[in-house]
C-alpha cells in the first residue's frame, strides 16, 4: 500500500517541474539565450529553481524565470542536487554560452559524468 502512495505522490509532483520540451532542448538549462552587444542574456525557465553562483559571489537561490547578463570572463554556475552547469559567455562570433555539465549519480549506483556543449545565442 505504501508503494502506491509514493507512486501517486511522484505522479502528482512531477508536473510541477517544468518538463524539457523539444523546443527547449537547444538552450537547456536556459529558456533562452540572446546576444546583446558584448554580453549575453540567459533566462531560466519559469518552472525550475537553481542554486546560482555568479563569479566568486556567494551562492543563492534563483528566481523562477530569472535572467542573467553574462559578460565574457566570469562564469555562472547552476547547481541542483545531482548536477551542475558551469556557464561561460563567448561574445565573439559565434556568440553563445559554453557549458560544462557534471552529473553525479553515485548516490544511486552510477558514476560522475561530464560533458561540454555550446548554446548559440539568438
Amino acid at each position: 500500500m505504501n508503494h502506491y502512495v509514493i507512486l501517486l505522490l511522484l505522479l502528482l509532483v512531477s508536473p510541477a517541474v517544468s518538463p524539457l520540451r523539444a523546443d527547449d532542448a537547444e538552450t537547456f538549462p536556459f529558456r533562452s539565450v540572446v546576444a546583446a552587444r558584448d554580453t549575453l542574456v540567459a533566462t531560466l525557465p519559469q518552472g525550475r529553481r537553481w542554486l546560482v553562483q555568479v563569479g566568486s559571489s556567494e551562492p543563492r537561490l534563483s528566481e523562477p524565470g530569472e535572467s542573467f547578463t553574462i559578460h565574457a570572463g566570469p562564469s555562472l554556475r547552476l547547481i541542483e542536487r545531482h548536477a551542475s552547469y558551469l556557464v561561460t559567455a563567448q561574445a565573439t562570433a559565434p556568440a553563445g554560452l559554453q557549458v560544462e555539465h557534471t552529473s553525479d549519480a553515485r548516490s544511486v549506483g552510477g558514476e560522475v559524468t561530464k560533458k561540454s556543449f555550446f548554446i548559440p545565442a539568438h
